[in-house]
């Protein structure tokens, strides 16, 4: 994978997590399962891990212990209200991005199909 690739798909998975956590609170096996159904395998667990505590540290979530049956626990995931804005914030530039490429899709598309590439 390429620098920009790697780049884009933590940025994605950064908005997708946000994006979740903004339905529910939710802890990293629930969000593994959603990403999942949502992009197949675009995403490995220990992404996901470095992801969480990359928003956290900024800020843009919370985490909170709760017990579960057999006396195990349970780290929960929330977002805050600087999550609920970057999200905002990243979701715009996303629309905005996509009716750009949208309108202009034959401008990013042409000669990519040439055979003498």
């Amino acid at each position: 994978m390429e620098y920009s690739d790697s780049l884009s798909a933590n940025t994605f998975v950064e908005i997708l997590v946000l994006f979740l956590l903004s339905k529910k609170p939710m802890y990293t096996y629930d969000l593994a399962k959603e990403i999942k159904a949502i992009g197949g395998d675009i995403l490995p667990v220990p992404r996901l891990y470095n992801t969480t505590a990359k928003l956290r540290v900024a800020g843009m979530i919370t985490e909170a212990i709760r017990e579960v049956a057999g006396n195990r626990a349970r780290v929960y995931y929330k977002i805050t209200d600087r999550g609920e804005e970057h999200l905002r914030r990243m979701t715009g530039i996303l629309a905005l991005v996509n009716d750009v490429i949208g309108s202009r899709r034959s401008e990013f598309t042409e000669g990519y199909n040439d055979s003498s590439r």
